[in-house]
């Protein structure tokens, strides 16, 4: 796992936190990177955390707050 520190920049969206369609637009972002062409590399924690890759293999992480204990 790479700390939040040392990732690369610009590489998250964040929502405010517990939004309420949080999910229904993860879902949606996940959608329009595979019909731009990515693929999909895990969705074995869907609806929480998504993994997908661009033609390259670049991987970029689609996450929500959905199915997370509250409180973190």
């Amino acid at each position: 796992m790479v700390p939040a520190d040392r990732g690369p920049r610009g590489a998250t969206s964040a929502l405010p936190p517990r939004h309420p369609g949080a999910a229904e637009e993860a879902f949606a972002r996940v959608e329009a990177a595979l019909g731009a062409g990515g693929t999909l590399v895990s969705d074995d924690r869907a609806p929480t955390f998504w993994v997908l890759a661009d033609a390259e293999g670049n991987k970029a992480c689609v996450t929500t707050w959905a199915g997370r204990a509250e409180g973190g």
